[in-house]
């Protein structure tokens, strides 16, 4: 009986994870894509985008669990082997196509360049996603001296393959392939960077930098570039497609709350976060409410601090606590608001200690002003 338990377990489980991956593709290509462009042409709220998102996810998730338990319990009283051949068979062509979906981007969607770019010095960076055979050639044709790639083979199952698929389409083209490998979270890229930067104060000529869709570690490179060289010279802005604040309600340690125009606070970003919503956009400051006092959050200073030192990020840490009196956060609020915005103010949590007398700081000050400007 227990044996029997198991395998029903395991069976489960394996139809849950080749649905899901399938569906997973499928929900993540069509209806939150379409989703989030409609949302944002029709200029829905960020609640608005965010509840419809989740619902479409929800939706994904439910399905694919009801399908699971349906294919496990047809398996389980099928009487010949045929039926559960058939139906891991059909499960695993459709994860199978899945996978090659995702290791084969220009397939399905086309390679991409900005034509607007970054000069550092006698160095023009350009920047996209992960460039077809064709888009190799056109850069070979207008002589571009390389290609930066930042996918990192750590990334598996798609980017090692991917790596691979383009170092041997450069070497056919006759262009040279550079790896500067970047993990898609904010794990240790100093060497890349310094590869990077080397570039920029000695090199000549013109290279495409790349990730995979050409987003969050494109754009993190573009912004780290224009902040590291001493001889920087910005012909045009490369146009930030990162991801945006706005977009969304709330991190994994709480909720966001935007209060003022380019001024939000958020719970302590997660790696991932960091990469997505402050690194890899057009976010100018951070600013840590946690006190260099309570052991609990020391290391999370350190951590930030160099972090942010790595990025060339502008950093401040103003602590706020529940006990501070009036005086104290309104000369707080002060030296915040006149740092560089867009600004992320963010603490441990959105329940942290000081969040709500920041608030509400921030609340009362604001209507003193507008009051006194009316």
């Amino acid at each position: 009986m227990k044996n029997f338990k198991l395998k029903t377990l395991l069976l489960f489980l394996t139809t849950a994870g080749l649905t899901g991956f399938f569906l997973g593709t499928l929900t993540l290509t069509f209806p939150v894509r379409w989703m989030v462009n409609y949302a944002e042409e029709q200029g829905l709220s960020n609640t608005s985008q965010d509840f419809y998102v989740k619902l479409i996810i929800g939706f994904f998730v439910m399905t694919t669990l009801l399908m699971a338990y349906l294919f496990t319990k047809k398996i389980i009283q099928s009487t010949g082997k045929g039926f559960a051949v058939a139906t891991l068979t059909l499960l695993i062509a459709g994860a199978s196509g899945s996978l090659y979906y995702w290791m084969n981007p220009t397939k399905f969607n086309k390679a991409a360049m900005s034509d607007e770019f970054e000069k550092s010095g006698n160095v023009e960076f350009y920047f996209g996603s992960y460039p077809d055979k064709e888009m190799l050639e056109d850069l070979k044709n207008k002589n571009f001296t390389g290609v930066i790639s930042l996918l990192h083979p750590a990334v598996i199952p798609f980017e090692p393959k991917l790596i691979e698929d383009e170092k041997k389409l450069c070497s056919k083209v006759g262009i040279p392939f550079i790896s500067a490998p970047m993990l898609p979270w904010v794990s240790d890229n100093k060497k890349s960077l310094d590869e990077i930067l080397k570039l920029t104060d000695t090199g000549k000529g013109k290279y495409y930098v790349h990730c995979y869709l050409g987003v969050d570690r494109a754009n993190l490179v573009k912004n780290f570039i224009s902040k590291s060289s001493s001889n920087i010279n910005i012909v045009s802005t490369l146009t930030n497609t990162g991801r945006k604040l706005d977009t969304i309600a709330a991190f994994e340690r709480g909720k966001i709350i935007k209060l003022a125009e380019k001024i939000y606070l958020t719970p302590f970003p997660t790696d991932e976060e960091y990469i997505s919503f402050i690194l890899s956009t057009d976010v100018k400051t951070v600013v840590s409410i946690l006190n260099p006092e309570n052991p609990d959050d020391t290391l999370w200073i350190h951590k930030e601090e160099k972090l942010l030192q790595l990025y060339k990020m502008n950093y401040v840490n103003i602590p706020f606590t529940n006990n501070l009196t009036a005086e104290e956060v309104e000369s707080k609020l002060s030296k915040i608001v006149a740092l560089q915005k867009p600004m992320v103010i963010h603490a441990r949590s959105d329940k942290s200690p000081g969040v709500a007398q920041l608030v509400e700081g921030y609340r009362k000050r604001f209507l003193e002003t507008n009051s006194a400007k009316n």
